[in-house]
């Protein structure tokens, strides 16, 4: 003791200093290798689980875009809208086969999953040639039905203008010189006029016929008027033979030969048929590929909160070892030191943890601890990284998978947040809309064309919505709610009337609607403010009751609070 005592100043320090060398040494020794260790896990985490997760977002996204242009294909008139919609399918298809075997090779345990075959949708591609073609000649049938069609009206109109002066000059005979012969030229000339009206509606009809069997009927009905005609035409006069003879010549193409209106009126329908199946197997992968992905998401997000919480009990761990390093530090070494390590690598690391152990519970509203540390950095950035595909996983759970805005479960967050969080919210509103007559809409129109007109009236919510303090959410089926937090009672009203103008102005046929001939909505609105509110039902209750009102006032209306908007 005597020793130390007189040894100098710089030798107490340089002993000092070696102690604090020393266990810095050990602490950051264990504190690099721990760092180390957990940055490889969080980056094996995020390529083989975080990037196969945004990969397989990206899956879903495509086959929605596929799914739109097969829609295309089929409501398009146009032949080059068909051709394009065409090529892009076939580019999906090709990018979506090579981006599936992508997310495979990053996760092998995803093959499991994605059972597909390759070859199916190689197949499908192959395919792709001979819808082109079917197109190609659908057009081709399309324009020469509308040439026949226009021919058919022309010869028509000249034959009958023809009648017209024959039948008149028989009556002014008739007025002047009353003969048997005269009456029966004049019934003969109706007759045969009658019979052109009912041959050319016959044509027509078979222009626009979907049904083989009522082709067949019309085609032998208008058989058998051609041949009356022919047989009446026999006892008129000779230049009124030889008119309706050419007239004759130049519509029995139309009736009976392999070229007639019925037969490729026939052809077009088997074309249709044939392009629909070839639709039909697309859409059939198409929904059998969102499954898997589907899944996916849900084995990825799975996968990522399980190694997340194991990485946080590990690191929880490591924290208890470095501070009991940082102890010993501590009581050998001066407050500075122990200042430099608990601030640049304890707190970080304690930090980091808790900011783990909040991820895996699903929070992503966290603070990232920041280092100057470039093993620290590492670790964080891989940190953030992992916090985003929570984020985005944790968004596909609140979002409605076919109108792409908010869903119920988001809904209910909003709801219960906003009412238990009185310091920020003073005030709130609640918008319950009801598209009218919707299910003899779905029934009449089909469901896809259903989906569409749901989608279409999100996309009305979302666009008129203040994204700020406006939550637009699918409630059920064809219900849809907007929370408005802090906002006068006046914004929801406007807000509800505009939706319901903009709903109408839309102008989307709805024939089955008992208010209106196009799509409507109906809009209950409740404005209070929070300490009024006893529950989330309360607030519910109010605004249901006055969509109520609004559907039983005859629809396409607002009402607030149970008193109607004008």
């Amino acid at each position: 003791m005597t020793s130390v005592k007189h040894l100098t100043l710089r030798t107490k320090l340089i002993l000092a200093f070696g102690l604090i060398a020393s266990f810095s040494i050990i602490s950051s020794g264990a504190a690099v290798y721990l760092f180390k260790a957990y940055q490889a896990q969080l980056l094996s985490v995020s390529q083989s689980q975080g990037e196969p997760l945004i990969r397989s977002t990206d899956h879903i996204e495509k086959l929605r875009t596929l799914s739109l242009q097969l829609e295309r294909i089929k409501s398009a008139d146009g032949l080059s809208q068909r051709i394009i919609a065409l090529e892009e399918i076939e580019l999906q298809w090709s990018r979506l086969l090579t981006d599936l075997e992508a997310t495979k090779a990053l996760n092998p345990d995803l093959s499991e999953i994605y059972t597909y075959k390759p070859e199916s949708i190689k197949q499908l591609l192959t395919a792709i040639p001979i819808m082109s073609r079917i197109i190609g000649e659908l057009y081709y049938t399309q324009e020469q039905n509308e040439t026949i069609h226009y021919d058919v009206l022309k010869r028509q109109e000249s034959i009958l203008a023809f009648y017209r002066l024959e039948i008149h000059s028989t009556r002014q005979q008739i007025a002047v010189i009353m003969q048997a012969e005269n009456s029966r030229k004049l019934n003969l000339l109706t007759d045969i006029e009658r019979r052109i009206n009912k041959l050319t509606s016959l044509l027509l009809e078979g222009l626009s016929s979907k049904h083989n069997q009522e082709l067949s009927r019309l085609a032998h009905r208008s058989l058998i008027v051609l041949r009356e005609i022919e047989q009446l035409n026999n006892l008129l006069d000779q230049n009124i033979q030889t008119a309706t003879a050419a007239w004759i010549i130049q519509v029995k193409p139309y009736v009976a030969s392999v070229d007639s209106v019925f037969q490729q009126r026939k052809r077009q329908i088997r074309l249709k048929r044939i392009l629909n199946s070839h639709i039909d197997q697309h859409v059939l992968k198409i929904n059998k590929l969102d499954k898997i992905t589907h899944d996916s998401v849900k084995f990825l997000k799975s996968e990522i909160v399980t190694n997340a919480s194991q990485i946080t009990q590990d690191i929880a761990l490591a924290s208890k070892l470095l501070i009991a390093l940082a102890i010993v530090c501590l009581i050998s070494v001066f407050l500075i030191v122990w200042l430099f390590v608990g601030r640049h690598i304890i707190r970080p690391f304690i930090e980091t943890s808790r900011s783990m152990q909040l991820l895996a519970k699903g929070e992503t509203q966290i603070s990232i601890p920041k280092s100057r540390e470039k093993e620290v950095k590492k670790m964080l950035t891989s940190l953030k990284v992992l916090q985003r595909y929570v984020a985005k996983v944790n968004d596909l759970a609140e979002k409605d998978s076919l109108t792409n805005i908010f869903n119920r479960r988001h809904f209910d967050k909003i709801l219960s947040q906003s009412l238990s969080d009185k310091e920020s919210n003073t005030s709130i509103s609640l918008l319950m809309c009801d598209l009218d007559h919707f299910k003899p809409y779905n029934d009449y129109y089909g469901h896809q064309q259903g989906d569409n007109c749901l989608k279409f009236f999100a996309q009305i919510l979302e666009r008129l919505s203040d994204s700020v303090s406006d939550h637009a959410c699918r409630y059920g089926g064809e219900e849809f709610a907007i929370i408005i937090l802090n906002k006068p009672s006046h914004y929801a009203e406007s807000l509800a009337q505009l939706i319901c103008n903009e709903t109408s102005k839309a102008l989307i046929p709805h024939k089955q609607s008992k208010c209106a001939d196009v799509v409507t909505v109906s809009v209950g609105v409740a404005t209070m403010q929070i300490d009024e509110i006893k529950d989330v039902n309360h607030l519910i209750s109010i605004a249901d009751k006055a969509l109520y009102q609004a559907k039983n006032n005859g629809r396409n209306c607002v009402l607030i609070n149970e008193k109607r908007c004008s």
